[in-house]
Formats: C-alpha cells, structure tokens, sequence
C-alpha cells in the first residue's frame, strides 16, 4: 500500500505482512530514490519481510537530485536511423535480472524523432540492446536478458551522470 509524507518527513504504513519492497512514486521531476534502509542495513533491492503486528521503526527512505540518464538512437546494420524499436537496459550483474519490481532493469520506446530516453536507473555498470520488438514487461525475463547481453553494448553509469547511446538493431532471438 501507498502512504504519504507528513510535513515532517514521516511517514505511516499499516497492515503490512510478508516481504515488501520500498519505492518512491510521484516525486518532483529531476527526483530518484537512491536508498532505503532499515536500522541502517540497506534493503532498496532485497525488501523488508513484516510479521503481523509488527512495528517497524527507523525506516529511511533517500531520495536524491542526482538523477541518472541514458539517451540515444538506434540505427540499422546499414546504418539507417531508425525511428520504430525496443532498447532493453539492464545491470551487468545477473542478480538483479529477477528481482521483483527491480530498478536494475527496464525498456524503452523512442519518441517521434527516434530517440530514446532512460532515466533513474541506479549507479552501477549495464548492457544496452536495441531491439525490433519486446512486448511491455518482457525485458525482464532472465533468459532474454541472457541472449541479449552477448550482442549488447556496455556502459556505466555514475551518480548523477548521463550517457548517450548510439545502438546498432539487434534481431530478436
């Protein structure tokens, strides 16, 4: 469940249970999480398991204007700008592929120009494929991620950083 962010920085969660994962949604433009922490254990990835009743203190979310970018375009083995595609982005580190609502993986469409746009991915080192198609969601499946990380480009990013991306269509497998 959503709860909001009293002016003094707090915030309430009721009738959790089960392993739950933390996230920021509707944050001002130019805004990303960048951790959440439990007691000062870090757990933005793997989530805080709730038992019934149970009252959890000193949680801390961070949020950061440091925000992260990927852009660029896709051009075809002629070298053809292409304006119709998928760019599948995910970490080099195989252990985020599966993790659920995993900040580490994602897809995009390109605008009416062509070009594409990633933001809010965390700092870390990831694979770039250009693709014809990947239905919504599909990017992360493991086994995709798998055959597309051999004909994928690398690239990291840093805190705060932007890269840009000239990507070359791979076909889908």
């Amino acid at each position: 469940g959503g709860g909001q962010v009293k002016a003094d920085g707090t915030f309430e969660l009721k009738g959790l249970s089960g392993t739950r994962l933390f996230r920021a949604f509707n944050l001002p433009n130019g805004w990303m999480l960048k951790a959440v922490r439990v007691g000062g254990d870090e757990v933005t990835d793997t989530g805080v398991e709730f038992k019934p009743g149970q009252h959890l203190a000193n949680v801390e979310v961070v949020v950061t204007s440091r925000v992260t970018e990927v852009n660029g375009s896709v051009t075809a083995a002629e070298g053809a700008a292409l304006k119709d595609y998928t760019v599948v982005i995910f970490s080099d580190d195989p252990q985020h592929w599966a993790l659920p609502m995993s900040r580490w993986v994602t897809g995009a469409r390109p605008d009416q120009e062509g070009r594409f746009q990633v933001r809010n991915l965390p700092p870390g080192s990831y694979y770039a494929a250009a693709v014809d198609y990947v239905e919504m969601g599909a990017w992360s499946e493991p086994d995709l991620l798998e055959r597309l990380k051999t004909s994928a480009s690398r690239f990291t990013l840093g805190d705060g950083e932007s890269q840009t991306l000239n990507l070359k269509l791979t076909l889908t497998q």
